[in-house]
């Protein structure tokens, strides 16, 4: 059983995670299994969330509780650990009661606006006297670079028992005779590659006739110029059995990402056995080897990506290889050992 080998308490501490909002979103996600899988573990984990709602896209097991900003300490749950989960909530933790405090980096936070002041106030956090948690060696580098802070690395998981490669479900559609190419966009920030994502499509819809594009969004407000040069464009929420058959559609999956704390899409198409084309968006790094289990270009080079992607449509042996060594790959990335990991963490903290 996972875990049965961390060192034996009398009682496991209470741990609360503390998030900004709640949104269909990979950071949400990942926080998500963490509650799921600790308590499974038999840990008292509660989830403070300040916007949003409950959410119907992820099997959570426990009821979020909704609380302000900056809640006193009488009203946020009684816990031995508390984990910070965006900048904003890292100086909350910061001033709360509670003896030992975390704070799970699953990005480099400061880029997310042009806005210098909301750089600087993200950028502080991480000089804030918390045990930083991070999900990629990306990260602990961009944090020992920026600010001469130390980490620890717990890595990002996949569910390897819904995401798993499955024969049944790669089987081509002979109607189309096309093969289908996905792009995962979860919103239309600059940084997620947007932009070069239309290049990308609109390049290969002028230079192949045997491609179907299927593009995932994360809500209708897409790019108008993207939508024109997709085939199809799924913007609801997906249940994670959907996600997977959408997945096994795929036979190369595209990743137009400037930077990624970690970047799940490209790890979970993996797993269901697409062949991957990935800038080198940072956290990727972590699985993600050119010529092994992808391609991997340099960020902002549409044109480079696009003739990566001719590559593998042109060499069936190329694509089988990658998608065979990605499914290897994947395998390594259970939540099972996340959680291993970052229990041993919380015990050795705690003790």
């Amino acid at each position: 059983m996972p875990g049965a080998s961390v060192a034996k308490m009398k009682e496991k501490p209470k741990i609360t995670y503390l998030l900004w909002g709640i949104a269909v979103a990979g950071g949400v996600k990942v926080v998500f299994e963490h509650v799921n899988r600790l308590s499974e573990r038999g840990y008292d984990v509660k989830l403070v969330a300040h916007f949003g709602e409950q959410p119907t896209w992820f099997k959570l097991k426990k009821k979020i509780i909704f609380l302000p900003p900056f809640p006193k300490d009488k009203d946020f749950p009684e816990s031995d650990i508390v984990v910070a989960t965006f900048w904003p909530t890292a100086y909350e933790v910061k001033n709360l009661n509670v003896k030992h405090k975390f704070y799970l980096v699953q990005h480099y936070e400061p880029i997310f606006s042009t806005d210098p002041i909301y750089s600087e106030l993200a950028k502080n956090t991480y000089r804030l006297s918390l045990t930083h948690l991070v999900v990629s060696h990306w990260i602990a580098d961009m944090l020992k670079k920026e600010v001469n802070q130390p980490s620890i690395y717990i890595s990002n998981g996949i569910d390897t028992e819904i995401l798993h490669f499955r024969p049944e479900l790669k089987k081509i559609d002979s109607k189309k005779k096309k093969k289908n190419i996905l792009i995962v966009l979860r919103d239309m920030s600059y940084w997620k590659g947007s932009r070069e994502a239309i290049e990308v499509c609109r390049e290969l819809k002028k230079r192949r006739k045997d491609v179907y594009i299927t593009l995932v969004s994360g809500s209708k407000e897409i790019l108008p110029e993207l939508k024109k040069v997709v085939d199809k464009n799924i913007y609801r929420m997906l249940s994670q059995e959907e996600l997977v058959k959408i997945y096994h559609s795929a036979d190369i999956f595209v990743s137009t990402s400037w930077l990624e704390g970690f970047g799940l899409p490209p790890l979970e198409a993996m797993a269901c056995g697409a062949a991957v084309v990935t800038t080198d968006s940072g956290g990727v790094r972590d699985f993600c080897h050119d010529g092994y289990n992808c391609f991997i270009v340099p960020p902002k080079k549409p044109k480079l990506m696009v003739n990566k992607v001719l590559q593998l449509l042109d060499d069936d042996e190329l694509r089988r290889k990658f998608s065979e060594n990605g499914i290897k790959t994947a395998t390594e990335f259970s939540w099972d050992k996340v959680i291993d990991r970052l229990e041993k963490i919380f015990l050795s903290t705690v003790k």
